[in-house]
């Protein structure tokens, strides 16, 4: 029944035979309307109430109140705010999927992203050991990032970080100060961070961010890292 289907759009059943009633018959008194549809009396001066709030019926004030439906028009109003939202739940239902996308573990989680890479940086373990860093870009895009890296090296953590050869040259000033082990590799849009913990990289080309929460596995990357961090 067409009643079931308004409840879609945020009516009730008493709303939704008012409303159908008036479109059908016209200019109708409550009194009629109650007598047709059988709203109880004491439902139907709330029921007028809130569909005239939702802008489906205009009042028509005379001596005795008559109530008229408005055209179908602003039922797709309706219809498409209901759409915009469902849209908004649809994006965020996919922002949540892109962030859980083939996670096969809670210790592998790979996402797609710039915003989706933002948040799986938070997932990182903290360091207490050390902190080697891969950076295909040398922008200092936020203050609090070098502010982190100065508080983290405060706390006796090793801190290294290899840059593309393209970095901007006068950003890697910046980061010396903070962290004077440095080098440089041709990474490619390749990024990475390993700590005793974790080991998370970043690949531009394929808009992807991989973050792998293991001990054995960064053990691993970390020689490799301090072999070619040595020997070039």
């Amino acid at each position: 029944m067409i009643e079931e289907k308004l409840k879609l759009l945020g009516l009730n059943i008493y709303q939704s035979k008012t409303y159908l009633f008036l479109l059908q018959y016209g200019k109708s008194k409550a009194s009629e309307i109650c007598k047709n549809t059988k709203i109880p009396q004491s439902k139907i001066y709330e029921t007028l109430d809130l569909l005239e709030n939702k802008g489906l019926i205009s009042i028509i004030p005379e001596k005795i109140n008559f109530y008229i439906a408005k055209g179908i028009e602003h039922l797709q109003e309706i219809l498409n705010e209901k759409k915009k939202d469902l849209d908004k739940i649809n994006s965020e239902l996919e922002e949540l999927k892109e962030i859980s996308k083939t996670r096969d573990s809670e210790n592998i989680s790979i996402v797609r992203g710039k915003k989706n890479f933002h948040k799986i940086l938070k997932e990182i373990p903290k360091s207490n050991e050390f902190v080697y860093t891969i950076k295909w870009k040398a922008d200092i895009v936020d203050k609090n990032i070098l502010k982190k890296s100065i508080d983290t090296s405060k706390k006796g953590v090793i801190q290294k970080t290899i840059f593309d050869y393209n970095c901007d040259k006068e950003n890697i000033k910046k980061w010396k100060e903070v962290i004077p082990n440095y080098n440089f590799i041709k990474s490619d849009g390749v990024a990475m961070q390993i700590n005793e913990d974790s080991v998370m990289i970043s690949i531009v080309e394929l808009n992807s961010t991989i973050l792998i929460k293991s001990k054995k596995f960064s053990e691993v990357m970390k020689q490799l890292y301090e072999g070619y961090f040595e020997n070039n």
